[in-house]
């Protein structure tokens, strides 16, 4: 038997937003306001794995936005790294676009360039203005 998880709800969590849309093949995650738990992990664990179920249960890209997202801290990076490694584990194809004319995103998701590898299962892209 197969269970069925069905849409994923937004996430708000103090500052942060988190904004849910789908359409069949896409699973796209707004971020907005701000990052900044102590130990994001027990907030973004659970919403994370949801998102990968889903995005199994759809066959669907995940992908993550973070043009809108003032802030994050070390927690949420730490977070967001076990992220990257779980979905390509469950095979989960991940795609993070970030603001590329805004200087922190861009130091911080360029520190996760180690983390493609030419598979398509994790890939970075910068937006622009």
């Amino acid at each position: 038997m197969v269970a069925i998880v069905g849409a994923v709800n937004d996430l708000v969590a103090g500052d942060l937003r988190i904004a849910v849309v789908e359409d069949g093949t896409l699973v796209r995650c707004d971020w907005s306001g701000r990052s900044v738990e102590r130990e994001a992990d027990l907030t973004l664990r659970p919403f994370f794995d949801r998102l990968l179920e889903r995005a199994q249960e759809l066959g669907a890209l995940l992908e993550m936005h973070f043009e809108e997202l003032d802030y994050f801290n070390s927690s949420t990076i730490g977070t967001l790294i076990s992220f990257i490694q779980k979905a390509r584990r469950q095979k989960v194809h991940l795609r993070m676009v970030y603001a590329g004319h805004i200087k922190w995103q861009t130091l911080s998701f360029d520190a996760l360039r180690m983390f493609e590898r030419g598979d398509q299962l994790f890939e970075l892209k910068a937006a622009s203005p």
